[in-house]
C-alpha cells in the first residue's frame, strides 16, 4: 500500500487504504499528514480523518474535520466533486 502512495501521491484512495489497514492510530495519523502535504481531498478522506480524531479523543480535530465533511457534501451537491 505504501507503494501505491509512492506511485500515485495525489490519490486519496492510496492514503485512506493504508491508514485504514494500519490499526495503529499514530501511524495512521502520519499517513494522513503525508496526504495533507499533497492537498488530498475527498469526502471519504475527511470522514476517516474524523473517525481517527474520534478514536484519539481529539475534539479539536473532530470539529475541524466535521467542517470539511460539510464542505465536501456541498461540493458533491453542486457537481464540483466527481
Amino acid at each position: 500500500m505504501r507503494e501505491a502512495m509512492r506511485l500515485a501521491p495525489n490519490s486519496w484512495i492510496a492514503y485512506v487504504n493504508l491508514a485504514a489497514n494500519l490499526n495503529r492510530l499514530e501511524e495512521a495519523e502520519e499517513v494522513y499528514k503525508q496526504a495533507d502535504q499533497h492537498n488530498i481531498a475527498s469526502e471519504t478522506f475527511y470522514r476517516d480523518r474524523y473517525a481517527l480524531a474520534f478514536l484519539k479523543g481529539d475534539t479539536a480535530q473532530m470539529a475541524q474535520r466535521g467542517k470539511c465533511i460539510v464542505t465536501c457534501l456541498i461540493w458533491v451537491a453542486s457537481g464540483c466533486f466527481a
